[in-house]
């Protein structure tokens, strides 16, 4: 089999060839915390993906603000697998919204800049 071109055809490659294989785990305080397999992941991923294209997501640009983990990476496989652009930005912690807020909303602002350029900073 030719090697897969892009991280969906990879994913799908992976997920058929060995689905109980570790695609990502998450470690903290230099532990494993929490493990997803190519099945887990793909099995999440087009969860995701559906709920994306029944929104009417497919080929816009999906905010993907998740706190650190394996949330993200379902999120951003499934954003793929949707079509859609996955957009990771830092995400929002309340407990430090000083610090989180304005990173957040000044990444929200530069890409609302960059995909419609043609409004102004008031429309």
């Amino acid at each position: 089999m030719p090697d897969p071109r892009t991280i969906v055809q990879t994913l799908l490659a992976r997920a058929a060839a060995d689905p109980s294989r570790i695609a990502f785990q998450f470690e903290a305080e230099d532990r494993v915390v929490d493990s997803l397999t190519y099945g887990e992941l793909l099995r999440r991923s087009r969860a995701i993906a559906a709920g994306l294209v029944e929104r009417g997501e497919a080929g816009r640009p999906v905010v993907l603000a998740h706190p650190p983990g394996l949330e993200f990476a379902a999120a951003f496989h499934g954003a793929l697998l949707a079509r859609a652009v996955p957009v990771p930005l830092p995400h929002f912690e309340p407990a430090r919204a000083h610090r989180t807020l304005p990173r957040l909303s000044s990444a929200l602002a530069e890409l609302r800049l960059r995909l419609f350029p043609h409004l102004t900073a008031d429309g």
